[in-house]
């Protein structure tokens, strides 16, 4: 059975940021690191160089 990925994408991350990242993911999300970074990443929200501007007044 497949879930239809098909690509692969790769992190640059210090031996200690892996580390952590494994030990999330085993320990508290019960996931594979590969889960739990998609699932991080989905809860991620980025902005447009404009759209950032503005949430940096809106904030002050």
């Amino acid at each position: 059975m497949t879930d239809g990925r098909i690509v692969r994408a790769s992190v640059r991350a210090s031996a200690a940021e892996f580390a952590a990242w494994k030990a999330k993911a085993a320990a508290g999300a019960g996931v594979p690191l590969s889960d739990l970074l998609r699932r991080a990443m989905a809860r991620t929200r980025t902005w447009t160089a404009a759209a950032a501007d503005v949430e940096r007044e809106r904030t002050r």
